[in-house]
């Protein structure tokens, strides 16, 4: 089938009270039934919910879905590779990683320090640094989505949802996110990673 191009859907969901929102996640996800006075109809909504080869317990089997399966994990383990190789080098050569009031701050590779000296003195302390260094790398991913160049592709950060958590709501207000915000510095960025992936599968492939 030719492509005629692509449709791209945005959906806007409002809250009265950002607090429940939050607390929701803590939930088991609700169970929703709907009814349908035809066969067909059921088949559509099946095939909208679950594609062509799922349902709702994952009991069929067929090898293109393995396959899908298998891919999927190993593009996750290439993925993991460069951000390994990527945080290494930042903590090592301490590069900027937060912004704070328009200058780059290498303050992961200040903590990192700070651990690393403190767990020399002090080894006893592995099991709780292991468990903070959990929380650390959360925290790091979540920055360096709210760091991407265009707004569609960022998250809200922690100390959001944190104030929500201690006042009910947030002081982060609406926003217009104007035609193409962002659009020419993450086509940019998303060549870089194009580039670099076909760069390192040519010279492992030579």
């Amino acid at each position: 089938r030719k492509s005629n191009g692509t449709i791209t859907i945005r959906i806007r969901v409002e809250y009265h009270d950002e607090k429940a929102m939050v607390l929701a996640a803590l939930r088991p996800r609700p169970k929703f039934h709907v009814n349908v006075k035809r066969e067909k109809s059921q088949e559509v909504l099946h095939y909208t919910c679950f594609g062509f080869y799922g349902d709702e317990n994952e009991t069929k089997f067929d090898l293109t879905v393995t396959r899908s399966y298998i891919n999927e994990i190993l593009e996750h383990k290439r993925l993991l590779g460069y951000a390994i190789v990527d945080t290494f080098s930042s903590l090592v050569f301490w590069r900027g990683q937060v912004r704070i009031l328009g200058l780059w701050l290498p303050l992961h590779s200040l903590l990192f320090f700070v651990m690393a000296a403190t767990l020399v003195e002090r080894p006893q302390m592995l099991p709780a640094f292991s468990l903070l260094s959990v929380a650390w790398m959360f925290l790091a991913l979540g920055t360096k989505r709210c760091q991407h160049p265009s707004p569609w592709h960022r998250c809200p950060s922690f100390w959001h949802f944190l104030e929500i958590l201690q006042t009910g709501r947030s002081s982060l207000r609406m926003r217009r996110v104007a035609p193409m915000e962002g659009g020419q510095e993450a086509a940019v960025y998303e060549q870089y990673w194009k580039d670099r992936i076909e760069k390192d599968i040519d010279a492992a492939t030579r």
